[in-house]
């Protein structure tokens, strides 16, 4: 008979142990959406898509990397042009 007693009361702490992760872990859950939510409605009043927004950040970079050799590009011809004038 003891040994169902304490048999039970381990059982019991465990299922106490179970019940404190749960709730850690259920209000974890309910922070990360909270946190979720809010970047999403940043991205909205941003003006994009959430859906779509990789999608714009790959379009977005390749259009600054264009922009960047152009104007990489627009300097060392005025450099050259300087060069020369001063030569």
């Amino acid at each position: 008979m003891t040994d169902q007693v304490d048999r039970f009361k381990a059982l019991e702490k465990r299922r106490q142990e179970l019940q404190t992760k749960k709730i850690r872990l259920e209000e974890q859950y309910n922070a990360k959406r909270q946190a979720l939510s809010a970047i999403i409605e940043e991205v909205k009043k941003a003006g994009y898509d959430p859906k779509t927004l990789r999608k714009t950040i790959i379009e977005m970079e390749a259009k600054l990397k264009q922009d960047m050799d152009s104007f990489e590009e627009g300097l060392e011809k005025a450099s050259k042009q300087l060069s020369s004038i001063e030569a």
